[in-house]
């Protein structure tokens, strides 16, 4: 592992140098394991979008490759320093005695602010009398600065509440102010969870109501479970620091996971992995069906709508894009697709990948699922020994962000999954949705493995449970062509010559012609 991320750098770099069409695949892989690579060396996820977008993805006289080189050499750079600006509630101005050194209290706004510029956006309703906190702290990006001083304000808010017992010590959630050390500010929305991740759950109301009329029909015990996971994942959400999230939210996928033998990491795997996992391919393909839904515009429009009958114009039915990469290869309507998407390189190579990857065949389906069970047991673990060190030692790591956002997803896909299947089973129990959830996975991964892909419904692919039904029309792959029989060769002639015949007893005898 030593020199990871530079010999990450070399690769990338002698990729994109060879630029063999045939190593797309390769060139892919290495780069999310860069980013990776980088996200854990302390850059946010949000600078290193920023930097391909002003650094790479520009119009310059500079070559693609020395734009890469020139953003890939200011990622290498150690960290700076950083002063980070925050409204607060609670903070009296005779405080700044008690107040660490890193940490400056500030009355009211500067006399002088630049028209335009982030200053005059981040004071613009500031009055004379609101005290800011300045934090300084060192860090790789303003990304990176800020949460970082969000975790060390948090720390010293906490110290003050526990005497003050009332809380009255808060950060106002109106962005933060951060400057480097060379004076350049931008402004940075400020947020808890940045749950934006989840994306939007359509009829929300509608989720609403199932909740609380499986809460009316579950047994005391059930009841009591989902009211304690969806109680911690309130608090998650209030949470003002990334170990308080992640507990909180482990807390809440343990209170699903309560009752029979074993560890709690060894139930936690066992039942919600399989859970999770279930609907990738779906959430995977309804996912590409947005980013290509928005590459679309009324230039072509009609052109892309032509190719999905299935869809609108506000919305690309994921089934449409299944049942379209099911065609053969040299289907032109394949090629109408490309056409239309080639001028956004990934959003193409998705495509390809989901074509010769995913629904290559329906053995690529099933090794599809088990290996994000795979990936979703190993990141729990990992989730695990975080929360085992916040516990025990009171740190966590770098890439706390990460693990909490990834366990806050897989919480709320089992909350959701337990509570479809209790509404649709009322004699249930929390256990039982598990359960039932665990061998519907290991069932659709045989179907899939076992049954000819003439076979398969293409509903299937996108929808479990159907694999458990009669399989119907359309079928999702077509039959292999059988070989075409012919002319009997004089050699085949001659050798029926000779031929064999087993006597009752087993023995062979063999008798000329």
């Amino acid at each position: 592992m030593r020199d990871y991320w530079e010999n990450g750098v070399a690769l990338v770099l002698d990729l994109l140098r060879r630029a063999d069409k045939r190593k797309k695949k390769e060139l892919y892989d290495a780069t999310m394991n860069l980013g990776i690579a980088t996200v854990a060396r302390g850059r946010s996820p949000s600078y290193l979008c920023e930097a391909l977008e002003t650094a790479v993805l520009i119009e310059s006289e500079a070559g693609f490759l020395d734009r890469v080189e020139a953003m890939l050499s200011d990622l290498a750079r150690e960290e700076k320093k950083f002063e980070c600006l925050f409204w607060t509630d609670g903070v009296k101005r005779n405080l700044s005695e008690s107040l660490p050194t890193d940490i400056e209290l500030q009355l009211g706004k500067p006399e002088e602010i630049s028209a335009g510029s982030p200053e005059e956006q981040f004071y613009k309703s500031a009055s004379k009398f609101q005290i800011f906190v300045r934090v300084k702290t060192k860090a790789a990006d303003p990304e990176a600065a800020w949460r970082r001083a969000d975790q060390r304000l948090g720390e010293v808010f906490a110290g003050l509440n526990l005497f003050s017992i009332d809380n009255r010590y808060r950060v106002k959630p109106l962005g933060v102010l951060v400057k480097d050390e060379g004076g350049a500010a931008i402004l940075v929305g400020h947020r808890r969870l940045g749950s934006e991740y989840l994306g939007n759950y359509d009829a929300r109301q509608i989720k609403a109501e199932m909740l609380f009329r499986v809460l009316g029909n579950v047994g005391k015990q059930d009841k009591s479970q989902i009211s304690a996971a969806i109680q911690y994942h309130r608090l998650a959400l209030q949470a003002t620091s990334d170990e308080a999230r992640l507990l909180n939210l482990w807390i809440a996928l343990e209170a699903l996971c309560q009752g029979e033998e074993g560890s709690i990491i060894e139930r936690v795997c066992t039942l919600i992995s399989p859970s999770v996992s279930l609907e990738n391919v779906q959430k995977n393909f309804t996912s590409l069906a947005l980013y290509v839904r928005f590459l679309w515009d009324d230039s072509d429009r009609e052109q892309f709508l032509a190719l999905f009958p299935s869809s609108s114009e506000d919305r690309l039915e994921p089934g449409d894009l299944v049942n379209l990469l099911l065609l053969p290869e040299d289907d032109e309507q394949i090629a109408r697709l490309c056409r239309l998407c080639a001028r956004h390189p990934l959003i193409l190579h998705r495509l390809f990948r989901a074509k010769k990857m995913t629904l290559d065949g329906p053995s690529s389906i099933a090794e599809n699922l088990k290996y994000t069970k795979q990936n979703v047991e190993w990141q729990l673990k990992r989730v695990y020994r975080v929360r085992n060190s916040i516990v025990h030692t009171g740190s966590g790591n770098t890439l706390l962000p990460q693990l909490t956002q990834h366990l806050h997803c897989y919480l709320v896909k089992a909350i959701k999954s337990v509570l479809m299947e209790l509404d649709r089973n009322p004699s249930w129990g929390i256990r039982d949705a598990l359960e039932h959830r665990r061998i519907l996975f290991e069932h659709v991964v045989r179907f899939f493995r076992k049954t000819p892909g003439h076979q398969i419904s293409a509903k299937a692919i996108l929808q479990p449970q159907v694999c458990m039904e009669p399989q119907r029309e359309p079928f999702a792959w077509r039959e292999a062509a059988q070989p075409v029989a012919g002319p009997v060769s004089s050699d085949v002639n001659n050798a029926k010559a000779t031929t064999e015949r087993a006597t009752p007893e087993g023995n062979t005898q063999v008798k000329d012609s």
